[in-house]
């Protein structure tokens, strides 16, 4: 029988663990989240130190009071953007959206301790799975263990993460998060560094490719690193939205062959395109459903910019964990159509440089521009195409 009172919809504090177990499946991914409050925060510096069964997130960021982490740190649901503000005091543009991503350090760690400090307030509590089961009957708040103060700690959060599923190991989590953040640098005044190494452009593995093609509306990363130059593509590749056009930004990038794209640090391949918004990845990969054959598709890479997918004044369209925006959103089709074009405009621009590449190289041979030479204009372009794929 119902309450005399009414209706009422609890959550039952076990719940906590399980949707933090079910948000994410890699400890780059979890570890996003805090690396992304700590953005949240205007934080400059982030250290990440894993070893030893531990890992441990710092940040120089505002910190929490007592009162902040209740009400919002621990509490669930807390919607960051409507209730905080979609910009920090520093004017950068708020990550944080549903307020539960604090919940995915449990898909890593069976135990999670947070210190901060704020305004001469210092504090610190324990979260334990365990607990969480332990309250999974009954209705009650779960309420974390308190503990000292870190007197070593004078602003901002400390994350200590005990108890791992998973086993860390630096220099993969370095390349990993440089891929998933582009707000990462001087330029931004955010630092990350991990076990003391400063995260940069430079580890998201993307230095090497043979050619990039970079959005009209320019990129936030450095991509030009394509040893052919960079081509802009055409300013009429826009995503289109209601009778308007959205900005989009970055770059799609070609290897010189399919293996170099195989990353042997992370043990995965960088042939995708990301999705980015507000400086992070909202979707790993959208190149799969385009379905890109032939010869060039096995070297494609790229990172698209795209803040309207995760606009404040439109429907949220990002699920939290693994990421993948929602399919059937207008706004996703839109820019799905654009990269489609991009993507048509690079294979022929790909098969047009090698040619031209293939035949520099090819009558660099004394023999062979010889041949070259003799032969009439049809068999030439015939010869140029024959260069390129050889």
């Amino acid at each position: 029988m119902p309450h005399s009172t009414g209706y009422q919809m609890t959550l039952a504090p076990g719940m906590l663990r399980h949707l933090g177990n079910g948000m994410h499946g890699s400890v780059p991914a979890a570890l996003s989240e805090a690396v992304a409050n700590a953005w949240d925060a205007d934080a400059g510096r982030v250290s990440i130190r894993a070893g030893g069964g531990i890992i441990t997130v710092e940040d120089d960021g505002c910190g929490m009071t007592v009162a902040d982490a209740n009400e919002k740190y621990l509490r669930i649901g807390y919607e960051r953007r409507k209730e905080g503000g979609g910009r920090t005091p520093k004017g950068r543009p708020a990550m944080g959206r549903k307020g539960i991503g604090n919940l995915s350090l449990f898909s890593i760690a069976d135990t999670v301790t947070v210190h901060s400090a704020r305004g001469g307030e210092r504090h610190g509590f324990t979260m334990r799975a365990r607990d969480m089961d332990d309250h999974a009957v009954g209705i009650e708040a779960y309420r974390p263990d308190p503990i000292g103060a870190a007197p070593d700690l004078e602003s901002g959060t400390r994350i200590t993460l005990s108890g791992l599923k998973r086993a860390v190991y630096g220099a993969p989590l370095k390349r990993r998060l440089a891929r998933r953040f582009s707000i990462i640098g001087e330029a931004y005044g955010f630092e990350v560094a991990v076990n003391g190494d400063r995260v940069g452009a430079e580890d998201t593995g993307y230095e090497n490719l043979q050619y990039v093609w970079i959005f009209g509306g320019g990129g936030r990363r450095d991509a030009e690193t394509g040893r052919g130059g960079a081509k802009k593509l055409p300013a009429e590749i826009a995503v289109k939205l209601d009778g308007r056009e959205a900005p989009l930004e970055g770059w799609i990038g070609t290897a010189h062959r399919p293996e170099q794209l195989w990353d042997a640090d992370t043990g995965e391949s960088m042939n995708r395109i990301a999705v980015m918004a507000r400086g992070r990845v909202v979707q790993d990969d959208m190149l799969g459903e385009l379905a890109q054959s032939g010869a060039h598709g096995g070297c494609i890479v790229g990172e698209i910019h795209a803040d309207f997918v995760d606009a404040d004044d439109d429907e949220d369209i990002v699920p939290t964990g693994r990421p993948r925006i929602r399919e059937d959103a207008p706004r996703y089709v839109a820019l799905r159509d654009a990269v489609r074009a991009a993507l048509s405009i690079v294979e022929q621009g790909w098969n047009e440089l090698r040619s031209e590449e293939g035949s520099r190289r090819a009558r660099d041979i004394p023999e062979i521009n010889r041949w070259y030479e003799a032969l009439g204009p049809a068999h030439r372009s015939m010869a140029r195409s024959l260069f390129g794929r050889i």
